[in-house]
């Protein structure tokens, strides 16, 4: 539900068609450029920072294995690793890091392979992934124009 609201709210639309030819990646990015201008305050998030710091980062790298599946780009998991790892502090990182993650723990929920690690654990992730879009949703009153 919190993701179909996501998407509705800030994409339009009530599928991840993505009309525009943009990606999900470009298009997290236009959402929070244009959130970090409307003053977005992320020390709310500081709870599922942890969560995904502690579940991913082993040492002061990502988890290869835990995160095998999830697709992010090469410069995206380099913003993953320095935003977990408490290397970066913005907005825009913290934010544009966050709901790249939760945008593919969501892909591999419905269509991937969870059963790696199982749905037991699986369901922290859920859980921590519909706080920060309910975050999103609720704390800033932003619309992408198409």
């Amino acid at each position: 539900m919190a993701w179909s609201a996501f998407e509705w709210k800030f994409f339009n639309q009530d599928r991840l068609r993505l009309q525009d030819g943009l990606t999900l990646p470009e298009k997290i990015d236009r959402y929070v450029v244009t959130a970090v201008e409307r003053g977005l305050n992320i020390e709310p998030l500081q709870q599922q920072i942890n969560h995904f710091s502690e579940r991913y980062i082993r040492g002061r790298a990502l988890d290869e294995l835990r995160l095998s599946d999830v697709q992010l780009s090469r410069a995206d998991r380099e913003l993953l690793l320095d935003v977990l790892n408490g290397d970066r502090h913005g907005s825009r990182d913290v934010v544009g890091a966050l709901l790249k993650l939760v945008a593919q723990i969501r892909h591999l929920t419905i269509h991937g392979a969870k059963w790696a690690e199982g749905l037991n654990e699986y369901a922290d992730n859920f859980f921590h992934c519909t706080d920060i879009l309910i975050f999103v949703i609720e704390g800033v009153e932003v619309r992408i124009a198409d």
